[in-house]
This record gives structure tokens, C-alpha cells and sequence, in this order.
């Protein structure tokens, strides 16, 4: 199962005090409740994609973000089409049963990273990279916020 729907470029999901927020929270101004009775804030920025520089106006995408503070997240997602990019975001908080998104492990210890990948369902197939930064997570596949069926192994890269 990918977390990449038709015509989307990207998506992802983290934590509100993570870099992504800090870019992406100020276009989350509109309140929403969710299906759940969870409140939520949602926004687009037109010409503006979550891949590569979100300064640099990028013509024909849309980039939308919801900010679920109850959750302590945000998802953001780009699209050239924002209608479906936005029943996509909404639909991602609704997490079906057996599956999880994959957390962003990068620069976590390797102990913590596996426990985090245990929490959510996930398991971790362990490879060592070489890197100046040993014992921690350099590198993580599939990427960080997809969505996979719980069980799935996901590709952890410890520095050594």
C-alpha cells in the first residue's frame, strides 16, 4: 500500500513542533471537525508545493494542510487537483484499522527507533549505514508519514 493517491506529488505527517509544522501551520486557518468530533484547522496555498522549497511558487499545484492539535499533528499534502488532495488529508486522519504511518526516525537512537516502530505496529528490518552518526537512524524507507498495513517491515539505516 503506498500513501501516494493519483495526481498527488506528496504527503506527509509529523508532529507539530517538527520543521515541516514550522513551514507548513500558518496556512491552517479555517476550523473543520472531523468525522470523529476532533476539531481541526485546514488551509491551501495555491502555487506552492510540499516538495522542494515551499517559498518557490510552483504553477498548477496546491498545497493543503490540516492541523489537528488534539493529535499533536499536521498533514500536509500537494496536488494538482485540491479537492482531491483535501478528501485525502481528511481521510488520513480516519487511520483504518491495521495500518500506521511510518514515524520520522531520522537522528533518533537506533533502541528508541525500534520501540517507536513497535508502538505504531511496524517492523523494523535494521541495516547499518556508514556515518559519522553512529547508533542513530540516518536514513529510513518507505519515508516518513505514509501510511502502511501494520506488520509491514520498514527499512531502517543505522549509523556504524
Amino acid at each position: 500500500m503506498s500513501g501516494r493517491a493519483p495526481a498527488v506529488s506528496d504527503i506527509q505527517l509529523d508532529e507539530l513542533g517538527s520543521p515541516l509544522a514550522r513551514t507548513w501551520s500558518d496556512v491552517a486557518t479555517d476550523e473543520v471537525t472531523l468525522a470523529d468530533d476532533t476539531s481541526a484547522l485546514i488551509g491551501t496555498a495555491p502555487d506552492r508545493a510540499l516538495v522542494g522549497t515551499a517559498g518557490v511558487p510552483t504553477p498548477g499545484y496546491t498545497t493543503t494542510v490540516l492541523v489537528i492539535r488534539e493529535l499533536d499533528a499536521i498533514l500536509v499534502g500537494s496536488s494538482r487537483n485540491p479537492d482531491r488532495i483535501e478528501d485525502l488529508l481528511l481521510a488520513t486522519v480516519q487511520m483504518p484499522d491495521g495500518a500506521a504511518a511510518v514515524p520520522d526516525l531520522r537522528g533518533v537512537p537506533r533502541a528508541e527507533a525500534m520501540a517507536d516502530l513497535d508502538d505504531v505496529g511496524l517492523l523494523a528490518e535494521v541495516t547499518r549505514v556508514p556515518s559519522l552518526a553512529k547508533g542513530v537512524v540516518v536514513d529510513i524507507t518507505p519515508q516518513a508519514g505514509l501510511v502502511m498495513p501494520a506488520g509491514t517491515a520498514i527499512r531502517v539505516g543505522v549509523g556504524s
